[in-house]
């Protein structure tokens, strides 16, 4: 058995959370709620996540601390472990928002309109594979209970009717 020091000095590579593209799309949401109320970004990123996915709850945490100790979002973001590319285009918002004074508000709706783009164009795909798909059942289930249940006893039927 292996000791409980031998363990402590492995660390444990774990994976980042899978965050979905909605989830992002509704902490944009939040965030420009509380940009257009009169906080600034870090602190509606503060504000907006506890009530954020679970996920993006888990995977932004280490941001908000940091910006809660002062660290910058360049600082912060470096904490992040492969985070999907929109936490960094909306962490990349923020940090402009910052350090250049570029209104936030339109560029958030713009970031919340593209991952709802990327969403619709995610469910047309998935929408477009739908008929190869039940194709399967179709063909390998319906159609043989359609023939013996239908066509069946018609035949038989017929074959007995002849003399």
């Amino acid at each position: 058995m292996r000791s409980h020091r031998a363990r402590q000095g492995r660390t444990r590579l774990r994976k980042a959370p899978q965050v979905s593209p909605a989830a992002g799309a509704d902490l944009v949401d939040l965030l420009l709620v509380g940009v257009e109320a009169g906080l600034t970004g870090e602190l509606a990123l503060a504000q907006a996540l506890p009530f954020a996915d679970p996920s993006l709850q888990q995977l932004l945490s280490p941001v908000s601390a940091a910006l809660a100790l002062g660290a910058g979002l360049g600082t912060s973001r470096a904490r992040l472990r492969q985070p999907p590319a929109y936490v960094g285009d909306l962490l990349d918002c923020l940090r402009d928002a910052a350090s250049l004074g570029t209104p936030l508000g339109d560029r958030l709706r713009e970031t919340a309109d593209n991952l709802r783009g990327r969403q619709r164009r995610a469910a047309e795909i998935r929408a477009r594979s739908l008929p190869t798909r039940l194709l399967f059942p179709l063909v390998l289930l319906v159609l043989p209970s359609f023939v013996l249940l239908g066509v069946v006893p018609l035949v038989l039927g017929v074959l007995r009717a002849t003399p």
